[in-house]
């Protein structure tokens, strides 16, 4: 199964690779998989406290406990936005797209 995990929480200091060994930590004996940190955003809400916050996605073997920072991965189909592009010809025309 695929997982994300939100918040989790780092020194400015930290590197990439020491987030990896947190998110191992926290699940302690679960095999976890191809771990890809997703976003990275800079916590300054206090000036005195700088901390990065990431979202990491990894695969486990076994199921885990969801809570309100792991919440599984789910794969959508994609989608073919090449029905919406319109020829040349074929386009609308707007009129009057002044206020009503």
């Amino acid at each position: 199964m695929r997982y994300r995990l939100n918040n989790v929480k780092a020194c400015l200091e930290c590197s990439e690779k020491d987030v990896e060994l947190k998110v191992i930590e926290k699940f302690g004996g679960v095999l976890l998989r191809n771990l890809r940190i997703v976003k990275k955003s800079l916590d300054a809400r206090k000036k005195s406290e700088l901390f990065y916050i990431y979202a990491v996605e990894f695969e486990a073997d076994e199921e885990l406990l969801e809570d309100k920072d792991l919440v599984k991965v789910v794969e959508c189909e994609e989608i073919d936005f090449s029905k919406f592009v319109w020829e040349e010809e074929d386009r609308p025309v707007v009129v009057g797209s002044g206020p009503s």
